[in-house]
């Protein structure tokens, strides 16, 4: 039985196994409402979390020079090995 992607278009996200109301909900929100919708989406920015350190691992990775009051969140990145404040546009 030959099948085409228009098929899925007539089933909803929330058919989907695993899919709680929240998930359903900010789907919605991005105009996903059928697999087709899901398959053909593509994020506009993605944040690369897979190596997120925590505060103790950025103490034992670098020497303290100086300590500084910060006034909010305060984002890192690493250039070139370096770890250099983030710049926001």
């Amino acid at each position: 039985m030959k099948r085409e992607l228009s098929y899925l278009n007539n089933i909803n996200v929330s058919e989907i196994k695993g899919f709680g109301e929240k998930r359903l909900t900010s789907l919605k929100k991005a105009g996903i409402i059928s697999i087709v919708d899901l398959i053909r989406f593509y994020p506009r920015k993605h944040i690369d979390r897979s190596s997120i350190l925590s505060i103790e691992d950025v103490r034992n990775l670098f020497e303290i020079k100086e300590i500084v009051p910060l006034s909010g969140p305060v984002i890192f990145e690493f250039i070139d090995g370096v770890l250099n404040p983030a710049h926001s546009s």
